[in-house]
């Protein structure tokens, strides 16, 4: 018998090429390191949060403003996901909206207002600390209602995919979020219309001071989320720059595939659930939350890699303090409620 040898068949270059190229677009964007500046500008934004916060709480404590729910050991997850959203993206928050409001572009000035009742506010002092809007900069407004945030983004998606808007819905939320039926509806629509929209579940492991293992059935969210054929990923979000990185592949993919994402940051919450409010929690499970600080481990990390010298860490800190000393000024300026500037009144 004799055996015959098929030639195997030449590639020309532009198959090869094209073969490439395919690969490629499957890969998503390859992670790359921000600059030098786009670093410091994150681990600012950062600090201008913590520093909102802190006077907030402090003005809450004399009486002034509002008692506020804090995300401190947050950080992090909003700043990484704003830093990669263009000013056209829309945002919907939750109850804990300070941190996204001003990753988004919020002026402290209005927001510091708005948490005193003043006219000057973001919305005029009328929403308070938990319902925000501000259009201009694409936060279209946060909730004071656990997973309520959830189906608006989905619908807020659903109207820029019918305008054939090349921007994006992005909705966050915490874990406790997630046992609510708003959230199965939202993400089975999510997915069944296609809709561009990016999940972001800011998983603390507690919804007020009942940890997750008491409330839900899985180890992480994303398993619920994938259960409705939305791709996801869970990230660390203590860490900026993963969060960042995460959040660049999750729009790629919602701008290739025209299709939902689910990025779910792990994280702690660092203090109380609301300030009027005890912190339950055991005494070790605090410590981790405050040994997982995101601020301080991207300075370590800064400091270490040369970006940040103590020098410029203290005049950034300095600039955030005279920002937000400059937003409690403002606020005391401001004009206090009257009766007339309610929706629907009607004078005598």
């Amino acid at each position: 018998m004799t055996w015959v040898h098929s030639q195997p068949r030449r590639t020309n270059l532009k198959e090869a090429q094209a073969a490439h190229r395919r690969a490629l677009s499957k890969l998503g964007p390859l992670p790359t390191l921000p600059s030098r500046r786009r670093m410091l500008e994150l681990y600012e934004t950062m600090i201008r949060i913590r520093t909102f916060e802190q006077q907030a709480w402090e003005s809450a404590l004399k009486g002034e403003g509002l008692p506020i729910h804090p995300s401190t050991g947050h950080e992090a997850i909003a700043v990484g996901v704003c830093s990669e959203l263009s000013p056209d993206d829309r945002v919907v928050s939750n109850h804990r909206p300070f941190g996204h409001f001003i990753a988004k572009g919020g002026s402290t000035s209005e927001l510091m207002a708005e948490l005193y009742g003043k006219s000057n506010g973001v919305c005029k002092g009328l929403g308070g600390e938990m319902i925000l809007s501000e259009p201009s900069i694409g936060f279209l407004f946060s909730s004071m209602i656990v997973g309520a945030c959830i189906t608006i983004a989905t619908g807020v998606g659903l109207a820029l995919k019918m305008k054939k808007s090349k921007s994006i819905a992005v909705c966050f939320f915490g874990d406790a979020a997630a046992t609510n039926g708003a959230f199965h509806e939202a993400l089975n629509m999510a997915s069944l219309y296609r809709i561009p929209v990016l999940f972001v579940c800011e998983n603390n492991g507690y919804s007020t001071n009942t940890p997750a293992v008491e409330y839900m059935g899985v180890d992480t969210v994303s398993e619920l989320a994938s259960g409705y054929g939305i791709p996801t990923t869970v990230v660390d979000g203590t860490d900026v720059l993963a969060v960042r990185e995460a959040t660049a592949k999750a729009i790629w993919h919602i701008g290739r595939e025209g299709a939902p994402y689910f990025l779910e940051a792990l994280t702690s919450r660092i203090g109380p659930h609301k300030q009027i409010l005890v912190d339950t929690r055991t005494p070790d499970r605090t410590v981790f939350a405050r040994m997982r600080d995101p601020i301080t481990r991207f300075r370590a990390g800064l400091l270490a890699e040369g970006v940040l010298t103590e020098r410029t860490d203290k005049a950034i800190r300095n600039a955030a303090k005279k920002e937000i000393g400059e937003a409690v000024a403002f606020a005391r300026r401001g004009r206090p409620l009257a009766r007339k500037d309610l929706p629907g009144y009607i004078a005598n």
